[in-house]
């Protein structure tokens, strides 16, 4: 004799996903601060010319990763400290693990943004043994597995209301176009087709990576014999304003050009007279230059 067993019909899973209780959909547009601090920066220009001094004027810094050597010299909450060992990417991974947890959101400061991405770099060549990820044929999968632990890193921090302040050296190379190679680009220079521009010296995708973080950018150099801070930019010079391009850094009234978008504003000689500056700049109180002329670049090429 045959037994059978009855079942009943298989039931199909509901593609129809689980709301989540705290969800909401805004039912206005977001209002974007006024505050200059709420920001992310990267600041970038000539070396020596006060970029470290000028961020930890920003009074809202709680950790100064200083990753050039014997950069003792302002008044900033410095990591490592004095007698520590020199960071390495693990151990500010580890500094960053305890400022979640032992500190109130503030800001960070990455100085440099181009030595800090080079660790990481060379933590994870180190790990799949070899001096540079720079040619490895794996194709492309240790590259990625240092982009995701980089991006990973710094996302945990940003989601969780902290801010940064990338610093960064200049120098004139071409911008990044697609279809044309390195071995074209001089010649794709002399033509036209590929203008130089002054940016950030951190690596490619660390420099990309840095637009996506920083609300605002700004290169710090000469005009003439004066300290400049280069707010918006141009084909021949990078710089970002952010979505409050119309908000912030107008010219002030009672002088010409009252109300409308300036290119850079005078620093002066002093790192807190740069940052009162800025704070004008951003406040609409401030005076700044219109570019009428050539710019003055004083960067090294590339």
């Amino acid at each position: 004799m045959t037994f059978t067993t009855k079942t009943g019909r298989r039931k199909t899973p509901s593609t129809v996903p689980t709301v989540q209780d705290d969800l909401v959909i805004p039912d206005q547009p977001n209002e974007p601060s006024n505050d200059l601090t709420s920001y992310s920066w990267c600041i970038y220009g000539e070396k020596g010319i006060g970029k470290t001094s000028l961020a930890a004027e920003f009074p809202d810094v709680v950790a100064h990763f200083m990753w050039e050597p014997a950069r003792r010299d302002t008044r900033s909450p410095i990591i490592p400290q004095r007698g520590e060992p020199p960071l390495t990417w693990p151990r500010m991974k580890g500094y960053l693990q305890k400022l979640l947890t032992d500190r109130q959101p503030g800001r960070i400061i990455v100085d440099t943004l181009d030595l800090c991405a080079r660790a990481c770099q060379k933590y994870h060549a180190a790990l799949v043994g070899v001096e540079s990820l720079n040619g490895i044929k794996d194709n492309g999968r240790a590259w990625d597995t240092m982009k995701c632990d980089w991006e990973n890193t710094w996302s945990e921090l940003l989601w969780g209301n902290w801010r940064l302040t990338l610093l960064s050296h200049a120098r004139v190379r071409p911008k990044v176009v697609r279809g044309i190679s390195r071995d074209n680009m001089k010649a794709a220079l002399d033509d036209g087709v590929v203008i130089p521009e002054t940016q950030p010296t951190a690596s490619g995708w660390a420099y990309e990576w840095s637009k996506s973080v920083c609300s605002f950018a700004a290169y710090m150099g000469w005009h003439g014999r004066d300290r400049i801070l280069r707010i918006r930019g141009d084909e021949q010079l990078y710089a970002s304003s952010g979505g409050v391009a119309d908000l912030h850094f107008l010219q002030k009234k009672g002088v010409e050009g009252a109300g409308k978008p300036y290119d850079y504003l005078p620093l002066g000689d002093s790192p807190k007279t740069a940052y009162r500056t800025l704070l004008d700049g951003w406040n609409n109180k401030a005076e700044g230059v219109f570019l009428t002329t050539e710019t003055y670049y004083h960067v090294e090429s590339d």
